[in-house]
């Protein structure tokens, strides 16, 4: 899942302003800003015009985040166990659902914390989730 540290790190490893940026995707400076300093987390919108901006030719950048959502769920599987309680993080374009993320939490408050206004979830239990994300990157074994 992209984050403000990844913003913040592609924005300074292009060496632009947040204004610049903001230009360039079409955003407001303080979106920009608000973000990096973690006090807004960005709609899917936005985090998509800021993946396309930054990543729109970087197809092994966008491998290696898929093996490392495999590799996380295979970790909190041995770490929680294969039927601890997940929240699968999605989006829809052209009436598909993407599944982007995910996040484990332990209890109902855990659960209400971690999820922000306005996202799309479902509950789910983690070796579900290492299903549904190996079926949708069409991984069938994961090498290390």
């Amino acid at each position: 899942m992209r984050t403000r540290d990844w913003l913040k790190k592609k924005r300074n490893e292009k060496g632009i302003t947040q204004k610049e940026l903001a230009t360039e995707v079409g955003l407001s400076t303080s979106t920009i800003m608000l973000i990096e300093e973690g006090q807004r987390l960005g709609s899917a919108n936005t985090w998509e015009l800021l993946e396309q901006y930054f990543c729109a030719n970087n197809e092994l950048e966008k491998i290696k985040d898929k093996k490392q959502i495999i590799n996380n769920l295979v970790e909190d599987i041995n770490m929680f166990g294969k039927n601890a309680l997940c929240l699968l993080l999605f989006k829809t374009k052209n009436n598909t659902i993407i599944f982007e993320n995910y996040i484990v939490y332990q209890n109902i408050i855990d659960k209400k914390e971690k999820v922000r206004n306005g996202q799309k979830y479902i509950e789910t239990k983690l070796i579900y989730a290492l299903k549904i994300f190996k079926e949708q990157y069409n991984i069938k074994t994961l090498k290390k």
